[in-house]
């Protein structure tokens, strides 16, 4: 599992109604940022930082089981 914090107007975009946290079931797997947010259908353009294990990094990263990605929205400060 990886762990996914949303927050913000980001919430909506991955099917929150209340919470931040989102566990996704990437199948024991190594997958990118873009292909969780394809999963989601969110659009690359509505994000504005992507936290992997508390550092920045980009779409193309790739994250494993155990890793905590968080997303920002450019009203969320970014």
């Amino acid at each position: 599992m990886i762990r996914l914090k949303v927050y913000a107007n980001l919430r909506k975009e991955f099917g929150l109604n209340s919470g931040f946290i989102v566990d996704f079931n990437n199948n024991d797997k190594d997958i990118s940022i873009k292909e969780i947010l394809e999963y989601y259908k969110v659009d690359l353009d509505k994000i504005s930082i992507v936290l992997v294990n508390g550092k920045p990094c980009d779409f193309n990263r790739t994250v494993k089981n155990g890793d905590t990605v968080a997303f920002f929205s450019p009203v969320a400060g970014g």
